[in-house]
């Protein structure tokens, strides 16, 4: 593998200019002088510990317009607050760029033309939905399977999620579709596969579901994509119940370079043919600071880095740390790592841990499958990576639940390429079933993180004994695979 020398020279000549706003304050998460030494990173590891990079990142967050999406000052400050850390820890850092296209939305406008005209006003009733096509689209309204009034609790509604609920949908005619249940992303490419022009997607309409969506696709569609309130989205539907409805909207955008900003670490010592790698995506989706998602995350890779170092561990392997750019504009980082990695280096990675979401407010422990138990195919060696995360919930107490491996999260290049890969995953707009409230506690209906990509992704919005419990079971999962000197 290369050195570190080799790969800062390689990316010398596109390193961003340094920031000019302040350093982000480092935490003080040195342990009690008077309490007994940990013996095990899983003991070592405290909920004070991953709060303390968790806060960081919130005040980041909340001095950067409440968000630290890609390309966002945020975004970069986030960045700097993990090589500060990581450095200081003693690991070799390094910034991991990449040049990148992306379409940038330059100008938008929303009105509708009958039955009566109006002129609808961009961020305050709807936004633009990061990955939309860009074109002009005058075209009558279809309503796709709404549920008005709203259910009491989040995503009851199916609106646009299954293939029946495109029956006799209209070639050519705007789809007008209620957030809820699945992906937003799901309900696009039904609406492609529908020969819809554009889409409309509204606010569910529950008290936390009111404002216009302003959110990501995870990747390029190829219709036109708004996001609207909750109340727009009421009146837009009742006027479209006699058909007469039609609406005008316009996007224009350009392609321009971009750059990613992956974030690695490496121990000074460890055999470089025999990597361990540890993961978490650092960037938040636009519409908010991203606290769950994934500042939970990273700041667990960020304490286990750290503690690796404070408890002396010496193991025989090499580890490296990533924190992962763009992942919510299609899992963008991680793939560019990986697309430029030589195979003699990806041959050298042993295992993969991938860490997005481990503290959702009304979650479930999900281990991605590593078996086969679930029906899915995993790379050989993948079972020991699950069965060690098991194991650290197991000495907890605590139960968990299996989830296919192949989530749209970070894990999913190394998954194709053949490393053996677990994780944690708590919870997103999946809503949490009777047995999973009985065996987990929570909230049966409701979405296991109800401000999944939204701004209320917040403190308030993290589940700290979920957070500690997770981390914990990753910290065990980690020293169990090490072989220590």
């Amino acid at each position: 593998m290369p050195s570190l020398l080799t790969l800062l020279l390689a990316c010398e000549a596109t390193v961003p200019a340094a920031s000019t706003t302040s350093e982000p304050e480092l935490r003080d998460s040195a342990e009690p002088e008077d309490s007994d030494p940990p013996v095990t990173l899983a003991e070592a590891l405290t909920e004070e510990r991953l709060m303390g990079h968790l806060e960081a990142l919130a005040e980041i967050g909340a001095s950067s317009n409440d968000t630290r999406a890609w390309t966002t000052e945020g975004q970069l400050e986030s960045g700097d607050y993990a090589v500060q850390v990581l450095e200081a820890a003693g690991y070799e850092v390094w910034e991991d760029l990449h040049v990148v296209e992306d379409r940038v939305v330059t100008d938008a406008s929303f009105e509708t033309v009958t039955p009566e005209a109006a002129v609808h006003e961009r961020d305050a009733s709807w936004g633009v939905f990061g990955g939309s096509a860009e074109g002009r689209v005058t075209a009558p309204v279809s309503v796709v399977d709404l549920q008005l009034p709203p259910g009491e609790e989040a995503n009851s509604s199916t609106s646009g999620c299954q293939a029946s609920d495109w029956d006799g949908f209209p070639a050519g005619h705007v789809a007008l579709v209620q957030r809820g249940t699945c992906t937003f992303a799901q309900k696009v490419q039904n609406a492609e596969d529908a020969d819809a022009s554009a889409v409309l997607i509204f606010n569910e309409g529950q008290p936390d579901r009111q404002g216009p969506i302003v959110s990501s696709l995870g990747g390029q569609s190829e219709l036109p994509v708004l996001g609207l309130s909750y109340a727009l989205g009421v009146q837009l539907a009742d006027q479209a119940e006699d058909g007469s409805l039609e609406v005008a909207l316009e996007i224009e955008a350009e392609i321009q370079e971009l750059i990613l900003t992956n974030i690695l670490a490496e121990s000074p010592g460890g055999d470089p043919e025999r990597v361990q790698m540890v993961g978490a995506h650092l960037d938040s989706v636009l519409a908010g600071p991203g606290l769950n998602d994934n500042g939970s995350g990273s700041a667990l890779v960020l304490t286990l880095a750290e503690l690796v170092v404070e408890l002396g561990l010496d193991p025989e392997q090499k580890l490296r740390f990533a924190l992962w750019d763009g992942e919510e504009y299609g899992l963008l980082g991680s793939f560019a790592w990986l697309d430029e990695l030589p195979e003699q280096e990806l041959d050298h990675i042993e295992g993969y841990w991938n860490y997005d979401m481990v503290a959702s407010p009304n979650g479930v422990p999900f281990l991605y499958d590593g078996d086969g138990s679930t029906g899915e195919w995993a790379p050989e060696g993948s079972a020991a990576f699950e069965r060690a995360l098991e194991e650290g919930y197991e000495l907890q107490g605590l139960d968990w639940e299996e989830t296919q491996p192949w989530a749209p999260t970070d894990s999913w290049g190394f998954l194709e390429l053949g490393v053996p890969t677990s994780g944690i995953f708590t919870g997103a707009y999946e809503t949490k079933t009777p047995a999973q409230a009985e065996r987990y506690g929570g909230t049966a209906g409701e979405a296991l993180d109800p401000c999944y990509h939204q701004l209320c992704d917040n403190l308030d919005n993290v589940d700290r004994l979920r957070f500690e419990q997770s981390g914990k079971a990753a910290a065990h999962a980690l020293q169990t695979l090490l072989v220590l000197d």
